[in-house]
């Protein structure tokens, strides 16, 4: 027979002993952050975020803002994502829930700093395409803001950013690369044109 400790849900404890992992290591990463990666949607485009991580009954949570206008129509896109964060094997580890559209999860992995100071952190994210949701693979860089800033302020400089347009930290864009990745296979078709 099945004993009682099988009998609760697996995932529930899988992911309860994975989040928050080092918590005491994590907390030096609190606060607020720009995240840039390539977008998928707009080729030659950075798009650029706001990102809070905050404690909340002792795990790590994300909250991230998206807001972008169409660089051809115009029209505003907005995603809300929420998340949990975990420090593992010396990588921080992000697991965000679209939770405006209900319809996506994105994974970040992040090298922590080696710096006593957060500054940028660099790293890896994976998510779909908000045009053809096609999954994706992009390098990542967040540049941390503080943890008590004017969100309105901060939030008027995110959105998608034209690569040679000025607008981008070059320090950030050093990072990021001119293509998301090297390798096209990290940009998968899944219903392929034959």
């Amino acid at each position: 027979g099945r004993s009682s400790r099988d009998s609760g849900p697996v995932s529930n404890q899988v992911f309860r002993r994975a989040f928050p992992g080092d918590r005491k290591a994590l907390s030096r990463y609190l606060g607020y952050y720009v995240t840039h990666c390539h977008s998928f949607s707009w080729d030659g485009y950075v798009l650029s975020a706001i990102t809070r991580l905050y404690e909340r009954d002792g795990l790590v949570c994300s909250k991230t803002i998206e807001r972008s206008h169409d660089p051809e129509e115009g029209a505003l896109y907005l995603s809300k994502y929420d998340g949990q964060v975990s420090l593992l094997g010396n990588r921080i580890f992000l697991m965000e829930y679209q939770s405006l559209a209900d319809d996506a999860i994105v994974e970040t992995v992040l090298y922590p700093s080696a710096r006593s100071q957060v500054t940028l952190l660099r790293g890896v994210t994976f998510g779909l395409s908000s045009k053809q949701r096609h999954p994706y693979v992009s390098r990542c860089v967040w540049k941390y803001i503080g943890t008590n800033i004017d969100i309105r302020t901060a939030l008027s400089s995110t959105g998608l950013f034209s690569l040679d347009g000025g607008r981008v930290d070059p320090k950030v864009l050093r990072i990021l690369g001119d293509r998301p990745f090297p390798n096209e296979l990290l940009h998968y078709d899944l219903e392929p044109h034959h």
